[in-house]
């Protein structure tokens, strides 16, 4: 088993061997998560996700592979790619994230006052920094709340009830709040 020839995996994988197809793509996961490692280093606990999507891009593209040879070297590739674009996206949501915590800090305007105006920035890249700190499960509800998705919408997407959005949507708030009260206190 250690010495698993993957061109010969490849080949009775595209020729519809169930056995070979599972024996290829376990395989697979074990190189994408190696990879993915190496990449996702600030994302720990998207590693195992974004190996997933590796094992079923790999699965599903494995016919426009050319030399069978090469797949170790593809699903590096596809690794790369996927945890570049995962990095992408995580840096994506979290701009998103800060400009809409800037938008709903800034209502309150500062009044032409440089010291309120640099405090308040200091305070939104804190709130911001506590936001991505949170549980995964009250990330998620803050993240696409502050995408602009309404509750009810939210509820659908997670498959949750309205009531648990709003308790995680609170508690969230709660957690943040408490992170950042010594910080507003003492400026």
């Amino acid at each position: 088993m250690a010495n698993y020839d993957f061109s010969q995996g490849v080949c009775a994988a595209l020729k519809g061997c169930r056995k070979s197809e599972n024996e290829l793509m376990s395989r697979t996961y074990g190189i994408a998560l190696r990879a993915v490692c190496r990449i996702l280093n600030k994302f720990p606990s998207d590693r195992e996700d974004v190996a997933q999507d590796v094992v079923i891009n790999a699965y599903f593209n494995l016919s426009s592979l050319k030399n069978p040879k090469d797949y170790p070297g593809w699903i590096y590739r596809i690794a790369h790619n996927e945890a570049t674009n995962h990095i992408r996206e995580m840096s994506r949501r979290r701009e998103i994230l800060s400009r809409n915590i800037a938008a709903f800090m800034d209502s309150e305007k500062c009044d032409g006052n440089p010291l309120e105006a640099l405090m308040r920035k200091e305070l939104i890249e804190k709130v911001d920094k506590e936001v991505g700190n949170l549980p995964e499960e009250l990330k998620e509800v803050v993240v696409l709340y502050f995408k602009g998705i309404s509750m009810e919408k939210i509820s659908s997407i997670l498959g949750i009830s309205s009531a648990t959005v709003f308790k995680r949507m609170y508690a969230a708030a709660e957690i943040i709040r408490e992170r950042t009260e010594a910080y507003s206190n003492s400026s």
